[in-house]
Protein backbone atom coordinates (compact mmCIF):
# COMPACT_ATOMS: atom_id res chain seq x y z
CA UNK A 1 0.00 0.00 0.00
CA UNK A 2 0.92 3.82 -1.04
CA UNK A 3 1.26 6.02 1.74
CA UNK A 4 -0.40 8.69 -0.38
CA UNK A 5 -2.61 8.64 -3.26
CA UNK A 6 -4.36 11.42 -5.64
CA UNK A 7 -7.13 11.41 -7.65
CA UNK A 8 -10.76 13.27 -8.69
CA UNK A 9 -14.22 12.84 -8.41
CA UNK A 10 -16.91 14.96 -9.82
CA UNK A 11 -20.61 16.75 -9.01
CA UNK A 12 -23.21 18.37 -10.56
CA UNK A 13 -23.30 21.89 -9.54
CA UNK A 14 -26.83 22.87 -9.99
CA UNK A 15 -25.18 26.74 -9.93
CA UNK A 16 -23.50 26.62 -12.66
CA UNK A 17 -25.02 23.46 -14.39
CA UNK A 18 -21.73 21.87 -15.16
CA UNK A 19 -19.87 18.59 -13.58
CA UNK A 20 -16.87 20.21 -11.49
CA UNK A 21 -13.84 18.05 -10.62
CA UNK A 22 -12.69 18.10 -6.85
CA UNK A 23 -9.04 16.82 -6.66
CA UNK A 24 -8.28 14.42 -3.81
CA UNK A 25 -4.52 14.44 -2.61
CA UNK A 26 -4.87 11.69 0.60
CA UNK A 27 -2.04 10.85 2.62
CA UNK A 28 -1.70 8.85 5.83
CA UNK A 29 -2.28 12.23 7.72
CA UNK A 30 -3.97 14.57 5.73
CA UNK A 31 -7.16 14.77 3.43
CA UNK A 32 -7.27 17.67 1.09
CA UNK A 33 -10.49 18.24 -1.28
CA UNK A 34 -9.85 21.46 -3.73
CA UNK A 35 -12.64 21.90 -6.27
CA UNK A 36 -10.08 21.71 -9.39
CA UNK A 37 -9.75 25.05 -10.89
CA UNK A 38 -9.81 27.17 -7.84
CA UNK A 39 -7.96 27.68 -4.46
CA UNK A 40 -10.91 26.47 -2.30
CA UNK A 41 -10.43 23.27 -0.39
CA UNK A 42 -11.15 21.82 3.36
CA UNK A 43 -8.72 20.06 4.51
CA UNK A 44 -8.85 17.26 7.06
CA UNK A 45 -5.87 15.92 9.37
CA UNK A 46 -5.67 13.03 11.39
CA UNK A 47 -4.21 12.83 14.50
CA UNK A 48 -3.98 9.59 16.20
CA UNK A 49 -6.88 8.96 19.18
CA UNK A 50 -8.37 12.19 18.27
CA UNK A 51 -11.61 12.50 15.87
CA UNK A 52 -10.05 13.82 12.24
CA UNK A 53 -9.89 18.01 12.17
CA UNK A 54 -11.47 19.71 9.58
CA UNK A 55 -10.11 23.49 8.29
CA UNK A 56 -10.33 25.63 5.04
CA UNK A 57 -8.80 28.00 2.55
CA UNK A 58 -11.70 30.06 3.29
CA UNK A 59 -11.01 32.58 6.04
CA UNK A 60 -14.99 33.14 6.26
CA UNK A 61 -16.38 30.24 7.27
CA UNK A 62 -17.20 30.86 10.84
CA UNK A 63 -20.16 28.36 11.47
CA UNK A 64 -20.11 25.26 9.80
CA UNK A 65 -18.05 22.84 8.13
CA UNK A 66 -15.59 24.35 5.66
CA UNK A 67 -16.47 20.55 2.87
CA UNK A 68 -20.28 21.19 2.87
CA UNK A 69 -19.64 25.04 2.59
CA UNK A 70 -17.92 24.89 -0.39
CA UNK A 71 -20.53 22.34 -2.08
CA UNK A 72 -23.24 24.31 -1.07
CA UNK A 73 -21.68 27.61 -2.56
CA UNK A 74 -22.51 25.18 -6.07
CA UNK A 75 -25.95 24.78 -4.51
CA UNK A 76 -24.30 20.85 -3.32
CA UNK A 77 -26.34 19.77 -0.24
CA UNK A 78 -25.14 16.83 0.60
CA UNK A 79 -26.79 13.88 3.44
CA UNK A 80 -25.80 14.48 6.62
CA UNK A 81 -23.96 11.07 6.75
CA UNK A 82 -21.38 12.14 4.07
CA UNK A 83 -18.87 13.21 6.18
CA UNK A 84 -18.85 10.43 8.18
CA UNK A 85 -18.37 8.09 5.04
CA UNK A 86 -15.44 10.08 3.52
CA UNK A 87 -13.93 9.86 6.77
CA UNK A 88 -14.69 5.94 6.86
CA UNK A 89 -13.57 5.33 3.48
CA UNK A 90 -10.46 7.62 4.59
CA UNK A 91 -9.53 5.30 7.36
CA UNK A 92 -10.36 2.12 5.55
CA UNK A 93 -7.39 3.25 2.97
CA UNK A 94 -5.10 4.11 6.02
CA UNK A 95 -5.75 0.85 8.07
CA UNK A 96 -4.67 -1.26 4.10
CA UNK A 97 -8.67 -2.13 3.37
CA UNK A 98 -8.73 -0.28 0.55
CA UNK A 99 -6.18 0.32 -2.43
CA UNK A 100 -5.93 3.42 -3.62
CA UNK A 101 -7.73 2.50 -6.81
CA UNK A 102 -10.43 0.78 -4.47
CA UNK A 103 -10.67 4.51 -2.29
CA UNK A 104 -10.82 6.28 -5.47
CA UNK A 105 -13.75 4.34 -6.70
CA UNK A 106 -15.28 3.84 -3.46
CA UNK A 107 -15.40 7.85 -3.48
CA UNK A 108 -16.58 8.14 -6.65
CA UNK A 109 -19.82 6.14 -5.86
CA UNK A 110 -20.02 8.78 -2.83
CA UNK A 111 -20.05 11.06 -5.26
CA UNK A 112 -22.70 9.31 -7.29
CA UNK A 113 -24.94 9.30 -4.62
CA UNK A 114 -24.51 12.97 -3.69
CA UNK A 115 -25.48 13.85 -7.19
CA UNK A 116 -28.61 11.85 -7.34
CA UNK A 117 -29.25 13.47 -4.25
CA UNK A 118 -28.72 16.60 -5.82
CA UNK A 119 -31.08 15.76 -8.47
CA UNK A 120 -33.84 14.86 -6.73
CA UNK A 121 -33.87 18.36 -5.20
CA UNK A 122 -37.73 20.13 -5.64
CA UNK A 123 -37.28 22.15 -8.41
CA UNK A 124 -40.13 24.52 -8.03
CA UNK A 125 -41.13 28.21 -7.66
CA UNK A 126 -41.13 27.91 -4.25
CA UNK A 127 -38.30 25.94 -3.29
CA UNK A 128 -36.00 28.05 -5.76
CA UNK A 129 -35.64 30.55 -2.85
CA UNK A 130 -34.23 28.19 -0.37
CA UNK A 131 -32.14 25.95 -2.89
Amino acid sequence: MSDRTAFQATLHSPRSGTDDAYDFDISRRRMKIEKAGSMSHAECTFIEGQDPTWSSSERSVINGHPLIHMFENDAIYPPSIFLRALEHAWRAWRDNELSDTELATEIGRLFKWVDATTAGMPRTEFWKRIF
